[in-house]
């Protein structure tokens, strides 16, 4: 790996850097000219904003955890980038890192799928349940005034 700036490649300011990272996550990829990477880093942050807002109890938690660590991860890499960059590193624009960083390790990935897909069922059987409370709810007041008009045509 070459260690000296590349004159090619523009110096990217750390400052700058750091105030596109508090923007929404992808906005310093793309400060950093990597267009793809920001759009589809972009796409999974409204994708988790919009999962969370569209969610209630355990799994809302966990995917506000997501959020956070997804924020977090993406401006760290951010500044890896930067660094990368500013050495000349050829940093490609795309997500095929990112994937196999996820897919490396196995046993992360399955947990992670596990306890999701464990909260996602936590869930389902909550809407379920709240379902059938209110169907039993709608029955009880049918029987009820069932029983009323029946009584009062005896």
């Amino acid at each position: 790996m070459n260690t000296s700036p590349n004159p090619k490649r523009m110096h990217i300011s750390s400052g700058l850097l750091l105030l596109f990272s508090l923007l929404p996550p992808g906005a310093n990829y793309l400060y950093m000219g990597l267009i793809k990477r920001g759009v589809t880093t972009m796409i999974g942050f409204f994708t988790l904003v919009f999962l969370v807002a569209s969610t209630t109890g355990p799994f809302q938690l966990l995917l506000i955890f997501a959020k956070i660590i997804y924020t977090l991860s993406v401006i760290f890499d951010g500044f890896n980038i930067r660094r990368r960059i500013n050495y000349g590193e050829d940093v490609q624009d795309g997500v095929h890192d990112i994937i196999r960083v996820i897919f490396s390790n196995k046993k992360l990935t399955s947990i992670i799928v596990l306890v999701v897909l464990v909260l996602l069922v936590i869930h389902v059987i909550g809407i379920v349940a709240s379902a059938i409370n209110t169907i039993g709810a709608f029955i009880i007041i049918a029987v009820a005034l069932w029983v009323l008009l029946k009584k009062r045509k005896s």
